[in-house]
């Protein structure tokens, strides 16, 4: 069935660290944000659901595999799992959670319960999420109409992680019709987009050549960008920066509660049942509620937080002199995040572009950090803005953007194009730019790159390009290699070693088939026809001897930016 582009739903998952949000936009309608989520009885009324999961093999009172609001403090969960797809920051989050640490005990950061790995954990983690997704288009008998869903992921994920959690996803029922797209963004440029378009973010005043820090606070990390904003009619905002922050996020605060606890303020706390000091028990609970409160006073008025031990109650006192010191190193850091940022934007751009700074997130809702970052930039000529309802901005932007994909025209904001590992017969590679289009030439080496998609060109979503590769049968390997290039310099490299090139996937043919079916001999030279389709936001490889398939793939197209790795902070 085919379906008009006014009957195409539109999909938004803020797929985070510690949360996870969803959002869709109905044909035709406004966007609307998913604000229910299953329990064990019923439904928790939130626009957040945690993004932990508890299986009943590690919990014998259960009865099933149970996700988000349907946990109960006294399970054994596995938290943070998302990060874990991608090994620097599983590195760096286990470098900063070095030696024995109750909080992360009892979150279950980064458990792998028999044997799972991280891909299958957050494959069930979004089956939860996709199912309540598709229960909420099923009340508006949406069901069965075409999706475009954007996933969102950190600012300085690896390709390979990119790649992992689009799997996870597809995996998860997200995308799985003929006529169903996944598309892939960053959190701080969803939330970008949902800044620019949304009339309560006014406030911003984002014009033509300004600068913008988007940070986004959440649960575990701090994810924080620089764009230049609309440089040419139609361009997206350029990303000049990006960085991640491991343990920068809002339960920074409460590792150092569980830190006070066992030191100073309860006897024996690493003793207490999970009920207690777990996530959603009557311990963090009531500090949940003072950490959100908490607007900076000094006045020595302390708080009660209520706990059990053996079935015995109390109640411990909190006092603001001790939130004032959570809170401080976690606000230090993510003002030198800031600064550190603001100056490498200013200096990739060449002039001080960057004046305002976009606080997003669900930290971002602590009053007291907003006006922490304000009065640390108070004296400069930036302005700190908090739009409405921070927490839902990611989600929101997502959708927007994943409407924003399914225009049928784009434009290549990169080159794109391939190189041969050997063992190739490279003199029969065909030249596939817009400039040329005839054979490489028999001095083509293993370091070239033949471009198939220039920066700054029109392209129709789903049009395809069919040159063709020369290969040579080797009898120890009967298969060939093709790297995938791309490049954001406005002149097209011609070699891989060149700077500005970006190796970005893989295609590997194998030629058993042809041997097999007796068409082709070992030492004999081959002509592999390549399909090239250019998608939504990735591009298909798939490559044909006669009718035998040798291979496919597919590697995402990125969006534009100036630096795309980690500032080294």
């Amino acid at each position: 069935m085919s379906f008009p582009e006014n009957s195409r739903v539109f999909i938004g998952v803020d797929f985070g660290t510690t949360h996870t949000g969803a959002a869709f936009i109905r044909p035709g309608e406004v966007l609307k944000v998913i604000s229910s989520w299953p329990t064990l009885k019923g439904n928790h009324l939130d626009t957040r659901v945690p993004s932990r999961m508890a299986y009943a093999a590690e919990n014998p009172h259960s009865l099933r595999d149970v996700c988000g609001f349907q946990i109960t403090p006294n399970m054994t969960t596995i938290s943070w799992i998302k990060l874990a797809l991608d090994p620097s920051m599983l590195n760096r989050i286990r470098d900063g959670l070095s030696g024995h640490d109750n909080w992360a005990d009892s979150v279950g950061i980064y458990r792998q319960p028999e044997g799972r790995d991280h891909v299958r954990i957050i494959t069930d983690i979004l089956t939860y999420i996709c199912k309540r997704v598709n229960k909420a288009l099923q009340l508006y008998n949406l069901e069965c109409y075409p999706k475009t869903v954007a996933f969102t992921h950190p600012a300085t994920w690896s390709a390979e992680a990119i790649a992992a959690t689009r799997q996870a996803a597809a995996d998860a029922g997200f995308g799985n019709e003929q006529e169903d797209d996944i598309v892939m963004i960053s959190e701080p440029q969803a939330a970008l987009s949902a800044i620019l378009i949304d009339p309560g973010c006014a406030q911003c005043f984002l014009q033509p050549d300004d600068g913008v820090i988007v940070c986004d606070l959440g649960g575990g990390t701090a994810d924080i960008a620089s764009y230049s904003i609309y440089q040419k009619k139609g361009q997206p905002p350029i990303q000049l920066t990006a960085h991640t922050e491991p343990l920068a996020g809002s339960t920074a605060i409460d590792r150092g509660f569980y830190k006070l606890a066992s030191e100073n303020l309860i006897q024996e706390f690493d003793n207490l049942g999970l009920e207690e000091r777990a996530p959603g028990g009557s311990l963090m609970t009531d500090f949940e509620s003072v950490k959100c409160e908490f607007k900076g006073a000094m006045d020595g008025e302390s708080r009660q937080l209520a706990y059990s031990r053996n079935g015995r109650h109390s109640q411990v006192k909190l006092s603001q002199h001790d939130i004032h010191r959570l809170f401080y190193p976690i606000i230090t850091n993510i003002c030198h995040c800031l600064s550190t940022q603001i100056s490498e934007a200013n200096r990739i751009a060449q002039a001080p572009i960057i004046t305002k700074i976009s606080l997003t997130g669900g930290f971002a809702n602590s009053s007291f950090l907003v006006a922490a970052i304000r009065r640390r930039f108070e004296n400069t000529h930036l302005r700190v803005y908090r739009p409405d309802r921070p927490h839902d901005l990611v989600a929101k932007g997502a959708a927007i953007l994943a409407k924003d994909s399914f225009s049928r025209e784009k434009i290549s904001f990169r080159h794109y194009g391939v190189g041969l590992e050997l063992p190739t017969a490279v003199g029969d590679l065909m030249e596939m730019s817009n400039d040329r289009n005839g054979v490489a030439g028999d001095g083509a080496t293993r370091e070239d790159i033949y471009w198939f998609l220039a920066k700054g060109e029109h392209y129709q979503v789903d049009s395809t390009k069919t040159p063709w590769l020369g290969f040579q049968l080797h009898q120890d390997l009967p298969c060939a290699v093709v790297h995938v290039y791309d490049s954001e310099v406005d002149d097209k490299p011609r070699t891989v070693t060149e700077k500005g090139v970006r190796r970005i996937g893989q295609v590997i043919f194998d030629f058993t088939p042809i041997l097999e079916s007796g068409w082709q001999s070992i030492g004999q030279e081959l002509r592999i026809q390549v399909t090239i389709t250019l998608g939504q936001s990735k591009i298909d490889f798939e490559g044909w001897y006669g009718p035998l398939p040798v291979g496919s793939a597919h590697v995402e197209m990125f969006p534009p930016q100036r630096v795309s790795a980690d500032s080294g902070m």
